[in-house]
C-alpha cells in the first residue's frame, strides 16, 4: 500500500520503520543518568526537609514549655504557691495522670512519701531560707491537670513527658518567698574563643563553642551567658530528640531512656542519682547534629536574666530608699530599668496586713507593653468604660482585646453529653462550645 501526502509517496515499509523507531523508548543508561541527576538535585532538598522537621519539633516543644510556664504563673496568682510535680511513672490510663502529688487530706503540702515524690526529691545546694540545712527540690512530670492544660501540652514533640522541677519551699503558701529558690542553673559552654580577654576584641574570634573551664583568666563571657544562676524557682524542660533520661508517654516505672552519663546533657537527668538540683542550660552546642550524645534539651525557667551574673531580689526594707536612683527609673528584678517602675515578674496588690478589709492598690494612668505601646486604660479593667460592656442582651463577656470587650451569646442550657472514656484513653472536659457541647481535650464539636 502506498500513501501520497503533499506530493510525497510513502509506502507501507517506510511507515512501519518510523513507528517501530518511535517505540524504542529510553535505554538503561538513559534511566541511570536521569536517576543520578534527580538524586543530586534532591539530596539538598531532603537535608533541608530534615532540618525543617527538626526545627519545627524544637519550636513546638519550646512553645509548649513556654505555655506551661505561663500556666504555672497563673496557678501561683490563684494559689500563692507553685504546684507540686506529677508522678512521671503514670500513664494516660491512670486517673492520677497529670495531677500534682499533694497531700490534700493531710498536711496540704507536696506528698513526699516513698510512693509519691520520695524517689524524686533531691537536696538543693542552697540554704535558700537561711535557717540552716539545704532545701529540697521536687522533680517529676508537669502537672497538666492541675494547671488546666491538655495532656498533649505536657509532652514534647518526641512524645516524652516534659520534666518539671520546683523548689520545695515555694510549693507551700506558708513558706513561699521570692528569695527561696533552691535550683541552680549553669552553662558549661559559651560562644567565646578561649584566648579572648575582653569584649573589645574581634567579634569573629568569639564565634567558637568553648568549655568555660578552658577560658583563660580574665576572659569576659558574652552577655548571653547564664551563669552560674542561683535562686531559680522552677524549671521546665524537654529531654530533646535523644530523650536522655526522659519518661515516655506511657506507664513506665523507670525512664524510657536511662540517663547516659556520657551525654553532653547528662546534667539534666543525673539529679536523682547525684542528689542535687543543678541543671544545664546550653545555647552553644548545636541541637541539629545527629550525634546522640549532643546537647539537645529545650529549657525554660523563671528568674532567668540575660546577664553574666544574677542580681538580688528587691528587698523593700533595704531598697525602698533607692527609689530616686540617678537614672530616674527603678527596677524590681531588673538591673536595667527603662521606665519609672520597670518590673520583671508578677505584680500583685495583696491585702493590707494591718487591715484585712483594706485591699492593696496599684495606681496607673495606663498599662502598656514592654515597648511602651499597646496601652490600655485602667477603666478597661475596672470602671465605666463603654467599650467594656456587652451591648446586646443575651451576651456575656468572654475576654478583652485591643481595649474592647469580646462577647459571646450566652448558652442557656448545656449538653448532657460526656467525653469519651474506656476502653480508650480517658478524655476530659476542657470547655464548652457556643452551642453548649463539651470540648474534650481541647477539641470542640
Amino acid at each position: 500500500m502506498k500513501i501520497k501526502i503533499w506530493g510525497v509517496v510513502l509506502d507501507n515499509k517506510f511507515l512501519k520503520q518510523k513507528i517501530l523507531k518511535s517505540e524504542n523508548g529510553f535505554t538503561l543508561i538513559d534511566v541511570a543518568v536521569a536517576l543520578l541527576v534527580i538524586g543530586i538535585l534532591a539530596a539538598p532538598l531532603v537535608q533541608q526537609y530534615r532540618i525543617w522537621l527538626l526545627t519545627s519539633k524544637q519550636q513546638l516543644t519550646a512553645g509548649r514549655a513556654q505555655n506551661a510556664r505561663d500556666a504555672i504563673e497563673q496557678y501561683y496568682f490563684v494559689n500563692n504557691r507553685y504546684p507540686c510535680p506529677a508522678d512521671p511513672r503514670l500513664g494516660p490510663s491512670d486517673a492520677d495522670f497529670g495531677m500534682e502529688l499533694r497531700d490534700f487530706g493531710g498536711t496540704g503540702q507536696c506528698d513526699t512519701s516513698a510512693t509519691a515524690l520520695g524517689p524524686f526529691t533531691v537536696t538543693s545546694a542552697l540554704d535558700a531560707d537561711g535557717v540552716g540545712g539545704n532545701d529540697p527540690v521536687y522533680m517529676g512530670m508537669l502537672p497538666f491537670k492541675s494547671l488546666s492544660l491538655s495532656p498533649h501540652e505536657a509532652l514534647d514533640s518526641w512524645n516524652n513527658k516534659l520534666t518539671y522541677a520546683v523548689s520545695g519551699l515555694l510549693t507551700n503558701e506558708a513558706t513561699f518567698a521570692g528569695i527561696f529558690g533552691g535550683i541552680t542553673i549553669r552553662e558549661d559552654f559559651v560562644m567565646r574563643h578561649p584566648t579572648v580577654l575582653d569584649a573589645t576584641a574581634d567579634p569573629a574570634a568569639d564565634n567558637v563553642c568553648t568549655d568555660t573551664s578552658l577560658l583563660v583568666p580574665g576572659a569576659v563571657p558574652p552577655a548571653q551567658v547564664y551563669g552560674p544562676v542561683n535562686n531559680v524557682h522552677y524549671v521546665i524542660f524537654s529531654h530533646g530528640k535523644n530523650g536522655n533520661g526522659a519518661y515516655y508517654n506511657a506507664n513506665n516505672a523507670a525512664p524510657a531512656r536511662a540517663c547516659d552519663m556520657a551525654a553532653a546533657d547528662a546534667e539534666n537527668c543525673n539529679n536523682i542519682t547525684n542528689n542535687e538540683a543543678t541543671f544545664l542550660y546550653d545555647t552553644c552546642q548545636s541541637s541539629s547534629a545527629s550525634d546522640a550524645n549532643n546537647y539537645d534539651d529545650i529549657f525554660v525557667a523563671n528568674n532567668i536574666t540575660l546577664s553574666s551574673a544574677p542580681f538580688a531580689n528587691w528587698n523593700p526594707a533595704v531598697d525602698q530608699q533607692n527609689a530616686g536612683a540617678p537614672t530616674g527609673f527603678y527596677g524590681i528584678n531588673n538591673a536595667l530599668p527603662e521606665a519609672e517602675l520597670d518590673v520583671i515578674g508578677n505584680v500583685r496588690a495583696s491585702l493590707d496586713p494591718l487591715d484585712s478589709q483594706e485591699l492593696g492598690r496599684l495606681y496607673s494612668h495606663q498599662y502598656c507593653d514592654g515597648n511602651g505601646g499597646n496601652c490600655m486604660k485602667p477603666e478597661a479593667i475596672a470602671g465605666e468604660e463603654p467599650d467594656m460592656r456587652c451591648g446586646f442582651s443575651g451576651t456575656a463577656m468572654r475576654g478583652v482585646a485591643h481595649n474592647q470587650v469580646r462577647c459571646n451569646i450566652v448558652v442557656q442550657t448545656l449538653s448532657s453529653a460526656t467525653c469519651p472514656g474506656a476502653p480508650g484513653p480517658q478524655q476530659y472536659v476542657t470547655g464548652f462550645s457556643a452551642s453548649g457541647q463539651p470540648c474534650c481535650n481541647n477539641v470542640c464539636p
